[in-house]
């Protein structure tokens, strides 16, 4: 559930305005029921991320454990993923300045991962990261993404399981 929950109304606002801008396009393209599959393994992953993180055993990772980790910054992370690999070289505005979209996603993604291990910055950049991760893996698993790109090749099929999970729970007729 701490993908419905966010520290405060700023957070929430700037969560679903991503969500808005990079998702709508790709669940045109994906189709609901893929988007909606999509949209909650690459959330769950960030949370699974994050909580694997704050369980290692290192000072890096002792701030971690005690961060709260709440909002749909791991599924939007992997929002921006999936648009990066859709449409590389889509502009995005980034301080006034038009960047590709796979320039933007790169900035986010290495900020996320500088950020991780930082003491008291009480935000989840490990939950960013790990949706990251887990779009990457879930849209090159064989047969996953609708109209793949074709630098997406096959690989590996760690997903396919969670995709036949979360099938069951999508309506045939909302593709």
């Amino acid at each position: 559930t701490y993908l419905f929950l966010h520290g405060n109304l700023t957070h929430i606002l700037f969560n679903m305005l991503g969500v808005w801008m990079f998702g709508v396009e790709l669940e045109r393209r994906w189709g609901t029921r893929f988007f909606v599959q999509y949209y909650a393994v690459t959330g769950i992953g960030g949370g699974l991320t994050f909580l694997l993180i704050s369980l290692l055993p290192f000072q890096a990772a002792a701030m971690t454990y005690v961060t709260p980790a709440v909002g749909a910054s791991g599924a939007l992370f992997g929002l921006l993923l999936a648009f990066a690999i859709y449409y590389p070289e889509r502009p995005i505005m980034l301080l006034l300045v038009f960047v590709p979209a796979r320039v933007f996603v790169m900035i986010y993604g290495g900020f996320a991962l500088l950020n991780t291990f930082q003491p008291s910055r009480g935000v989840a950049d490990a939950a960013h990261l790990g949706g990251m991760l887990f779009a990457w893996l879930f849209l090159r698993a064989p047969g996953r993404a609708p109209g793949r790109p074709a630098h997406l090749a096959d690989g590996p099929t760690l997903f396919a399981a969670a995709r036949d999970w979360f099938g069951r729970f999508t309506r045939a007729g909302d593709e």
